[in-house]
């Protein structure tokens, strides 16, 4: 299902779990800074545990959704709107 990003937010980054094992390469394990909010919202939809999510701080996006869908918002406080 396409979404549009009318307003991408102010940091708003599509983050996972991160990867493991290849700092002795130079790669840092990153992935969400709240991993416990990304694996609640991955399990209140029903998605893999490990699949990606947006990671918004400062000042969310603005997104249109051609279809219904089901949404997780989890982590800080916040006040999501739908339609407005």
């Amino acid at each position: 299902m396409p979404i549009e990003v009318r307003k991408p937010g102010l940091a708003t980054s599509v983050q996972d779990r991160g990867r493991e094992g290849y700092y002795h390469v130079g790669v840092p394990p990153s992935g969400a800074l709240d991993q416990f909010s990304l694996l609640a919202a991955n399990l209140l939809v029903g998605n893999d545990e490990g699949a990606a999510g947006l990671e918004c701080a400062y000042q969310g996006p603005e997104l249109v959704f051609s279809d219904a869908a089901v949404v997780a918002v989890c982590g800080a406080e916040l006040e999501p709107r739908v339609d407005g």
